[in-house]
């Protein structure tokens, strides 16, 4: 179907594309899925369309097939004209003089499109160096505005960081910015804010308006967050199994959505409050003023200069069954805190696990506790290996418990995991890269959930996941807690979710804890001001996306 979307002249015009996949050899016979059927939309500069819908709809494939990164094995079908120019019939060198220049791609999970090998100045003037910018103080300095304005604070003294020395927010931030660096005419966002706290969430959004504006650009945006949708798009495009549903402008559309998937998209949320906290159950997890500081040397002789007070003075009590959610911007400490109560990096300060110290043990002391505190990163494929199927990832760490289960038994444990995370068990033969986004997410939560732990860290479990399936997700969450006794640290910016979870909220900034107490007095009466404008940002997004719900 054909839906043009504006009557400004198209900056792109994609035409009955159709997507599938082979498997298998030519000579044998090679099967095809096809994932994408007879899609079309146009896109005017200047205009934002919003692609939407679950994990696994096409969304992300058929923004990738447009500028080719979809691999060999790819059968694309239809026309993509980018300004009266077939995309689909435009050699590997025309590509590559699009790509990075006039079309840009801001992806998903920058921790795997980051090279980890290279500083975030090197990544970012590459980019502006291989489109004609020249001299290095120029581009150094350039590159210093970019990360100012997607708001990375003190950014010159980030030019030297590589990745992994970033928080997930800040590396999703250092991805936008290269997207951005030669103001391209398209940018495609897929998902550019899952990563991203609230307030800074709703920082890049009127960046990318304000940038949109001034330069005319337009964008093709990716997203499951329909609060997003209402604040960013013009117009919207459903998509459900490969095919655009519903096409229309964005008022319209959340006026009086007509299918019934589209319906069902925007009613789903997650719902519900965590259970009465119950002080007569055991404490599993308890710490007290933990502290996590790095050094920071200069100087020929590294001698150390100040610190980096990552985690400073926290403490927290957390009993069997119970949730404490941990709230705060990107880098406010909370993923380091969770990393040093499970004994992933050094701390001060005791850490009592099960009634036992834990913080003085060696690696080889932990071992056997390993399996009662597991946790769910933030980024699902950077923690999954790609030489591994599913069914070997969430399978790896049976062995802590039961070395005796056979095949057989193996397999079985693995199909019910897969199955209570919302995934087919019949896919544990496939391998990470053929999943999208939300059901690599999912199939993390599995591989933490099949060893039936005690302590589980959840570091943004739901951050990759659409409306529908964080829904699903949480009401996971909440019938293992019931039925295991699962005590959770819940890592999130989705406020939505954490009030859903939480027991008691702990809000963070700058390493240390500005407000903590039970979840319904902080959500309902913050003191601190950092909370109430954190809470601000949060809500008024949950608004925009309640007052569409019908």
């Amino acid at each position: 179907m054909n839906t043009p979307m504006s009557a400004s002249t198209p900056l792109l015009t994609v035409e009955n594309l159709s997507i599938a996949f082979r498997q298998g050899s030519l000579e044998k016979g090679a099967r095809e899925t096809r994932v994408v059927s007879d899609v079309s939309f146009t896109l005017a500069p200047g205009r934002t369309l919003a692609l939407v819908g679950e994990s696994g709809s096409g969304k992300s494939v058929t923004a990738l097939s447009l500028v080719r990164l979809l691999g060999a094995n790819a059968h694309i079908q239809g026309r993509a004209l980018f300004k009266d120019r077939d995309l689909f019939a435009c050699t590997e060198s025309e590509l590559r003089k699009l790509r990075g220049g006039a079309i840009t791609m801001v992806f998903q999970e920058p921790m795997t499109s980051l090279n980890p090998l290279h500083k975030v100045e090197h990544q970012i003037g590459e980019i502006l160096s291989l489109h004609g910018m020249r001299g290095e103080k120029a581009i150094r300095a350039h590159v210093i505005e970019l990360l100012e304005e997607v708001g990375i604070r003190d950014a010159e003294s980030r030019l030297s960081s590589y990745p992994h020395q970033l928080s997930g927010g800040q590396r999703q931030r250092v991805m936008i910015a290269m997207a951005l660096a030669n103001r391209p005419d398209l940018l495609i966002a897929d998902e550019p804010t899952t990563a991203l706290d609230v307030t800074v969430q709703a920082q890049i959004l009127t960046l990318l308006q304000n940038l949109q504006r001034k330069h005319g650009m337009a964008m093709l945006f990716i997203t499951h967050d329909l609060g997003i949708v209402r604040k960013i798009a013009d117009d919207v495009a459903v998509m459900c199994k490969g095919e655009i549903v519903e096409a229309k402008p964005a008022a319209a559309l959340f006026a009086a959505p007509r299918h019934s998937y589209t319906r069902a998209l925007l009613a789903a949320e997650p719902k519900g409050t965590a259970p009465p906290d119950d002080s007569s159950k055991p404490v599993l997890v308890k710490t007290d003023n933990l502290r996590v500081w790095f050094p920071i040397k200069r100087g020929l002789l590294r001698r150390t200069i100040g610190h980096v007070k990552a985690v400073d003075g926290v403490s927290l009590t957390l009993r069997e069954g119970q949730t404490v959610g941990v709230v705060g911007e990107s880098g406010s400490g909370k993923t380091t805190l969770g990393l040093a109560l499970l004994r992933l990096i050094s701390s001060q300060g005791p850490i009592v696990f099960l009634g036992q110290r834990i913080d003085g043990l060696r690696n080889i002391a932990m071992r056997p506790l390993r399996a009662e505190m597991q946790i769910v990163f933030q980024d699902p494929y950077g923690s999954l290996s790609p030489r591994l199927s599913v069914g070997d990832i969430v399978a790896e760490g049976l062995g802590l418990k039961n070395h005796r289960l056979s095949i057989t038994e193996r397999r079985e444990t693995v199909a019910r995991a897969l199955a209570d995370t919302g995934l087919d068990p019949a896919t544990m033969d496939r391998y990470p890269h053929e999943f999208s986004g939300g059901q690599r997410q999912r199939i993390a939560i599995a591989r933490a959930m099949v060893l039936a732990p005690k302590f589980v860290m959840l570091d943004e479990p739901t951050s990759a996941l659409d409306m529908s399936v964080q829904a699903q997700i949480v009401d996971l969450l909440r019938d293992l807690q019931a039925k295991r006794g699962l005590a959770y640290l819940f890592i999130s910016h989705d406020l939505k979710v954490v009030r859903a979870l939480a027991n008691d909220i702990i809000v963070m900034r700058q390493g240390r804890v500005v407000e903590q107490g039970p979840a319904h007095t902080v959500l309902t009466q913050p003191k601190d001001a950092y909370t109430q404008a954190l809470f601000a940002a949060a809500f008024d997004i949950e608004a925009s996306h309640n007052n569409n719900t019908l």
